[in-house]
């Protein structure tokens, strides 16, 4: 298995431009082949691919026979890579993916994702459509997800719930921080687990707009209590 390059390159559509790509936190992308599209969100999108790549060539990944990795190992680089839409914000990034899949309706998404906004966010067909092209890089690696030590990190139990659709992490009672407040953590690690498994992490809390939350380091491994 080959690993894809650290630039690819993306497709701006919906009358995205590069600038907003470049000033934005978050971005929903879409992956397309013969078989279909596949939408998805992330603040890095090429190093997002590369980790559908590698899960897709992973017999131990527990979505391996999925419909998107099929596509992967059936067409692996003949695929075209899309920006439909920018985001400042996760939550925002969310709601955004979610709307874009109740738009798109892609063939290789296993999951609806259920939109909470009726908001139009300007998606387009794709067909017919007048793209940008844009060179995109893997983001380089940032101090920001190991900024702490671990000595300034506290190990907390959390446990995997659904969120949107989505795998996510939150504190139960008897932590040394309020119960139910969101974990973030290495989204692979987190695909390690099935809803409701209680796992144990080292975090530290940040906030963000005003909204406190637990923060794991980005190579934090996740350990089954």
């Amino acid at each position: 298995m080959d690993l894809p390059a650290s630039k690819i390159r993306f497709l701006l559509a919906n009358g995205i431009t590069e600038s907003a790509v470049k000033s934005s936190n978050f971005v929903v992308y879409g992956h397309e082949c013969n078989d279909g599209l596949y939408i998805g969100f992330t603040n890095d999108p090429v190093k997002r691919w590369q980790e559908h790549y590698s899960n897709a060539f992973n017999k131990g990944y527990r979505d391996y026979d999925d419909l998107f990795r099929q596509a992967i190992r059936a067409w692996r680089h003949n695929f075209k890579h899309y920006i439909l839409a920018v985001a400042k914000s996760e939550d925002m990034a969310k709601i955004k993916e979610a709307s874009a899949i109740q738009f798109y309706a892609p063939a290789l998404n296993m999951k609806i994702e259920k939109c909470s906004s009726d908001r139009d966010f300007g998606f387009r067909r794709i067909n017919g459509q007048i793209f940008v092209p844009s060179i995109l890089s893997k983001k380089a690696k940032t101090k920001q997800g190991n900024a702490r030590s671990d000595k300034d990190r506290v190990t907390v139990v959390g446990i995997v719930y659904r969120d949107l659709g989505r795998k996510r992490l939150k504190t139960i009672d008897g932590q040394p921080f309020p119960e139910g407040l969101k974990i973030s953590c290495s989204k692979t690690e987190l695909d390690k687990f099935e809803y409701g498994t209680k796992v144990k992490v080292k975090v530290s809390k940040m906030s963000r707009e005003g909204t406190a939350f637990l923060k794991a380091a980005t190579t934090a491994l996740l350990t089954k209590v």
